[in-house]
């Protein structure tokens, strides 16, 4: 990011570097913020680590209240509770073996950010907090643009709070 203004950033990372750097710049932004704070590229990667871990924990949280909603809608009137021990155990091994997600932790990869935005928005369409969801999809697909098609898809659906709330 320090390099000559008239030289294109691609050009550096691709060809000079030779990085295979898939996301936007923007998805740079927090990267360079910290390291004008004076963070160095170990406690940077330490940081990363450590924030992708609380995302991890937040994907098996918010997928436990997705799954808790679903639960009490089906059977309303009964003790749902050794269904939701069953189905919250599943949530937390399907997440410890979703290589995905794992390898995300272990690499400090954005991806696992991305997941527990992705579980957040479900949670809060789900709550009828369609507005919130947009706007959590629209941080989103600042990183990966093909979140859109989620936009698009509250646009078909006529939920025009999450649409703008999304492009904003």
């Amino acid at each position: 990011l320090n390099r000559d203004k008239e030289q294109s950033p691609y050009q550096v990372v691709f060809f000079e570097n030779h990085i295979k750097f898939q996301y936007p710049l923007t998805s740079l932004v927090p990267f360079y913020l910290l390291e004008k704070f004076g963070v160095v590229d170990d406690w940077l990667f330490q940081i990363y680590r450590a924030v992708c871990w609380c995302a991890f924990i937040g994907i098996i949280i918010f997928s436990n209240l997705i799954a808790y909603r679903l639960i009490r809608r089906k059977r309303p009137a009964i003790n749902i509770w050794p269904d939701y021990v069953v189905a919250s155990a599943t949530i937390v091994v399907a997440a410890l073996l979703f290589n995905p997600i794992t390898s995300g932790i272990y690499l400090g990869q954005i991806q696992t950010i991305l997941a527990l935005g992705f579980t957040i928005s479900l949670y809060c369409w789900m709550s009828g907090r369609e507005k919130t969801s947009g706007a959590i999809l629209g941080i989103m697909m600042l990183v990966k643009p093909q979140y859109a098609i989620f936009l698009i898809w509250a646009l078909m659906r006529k939920k025009f709070g999450a649409f703008t709330c999304g492009l904003m």
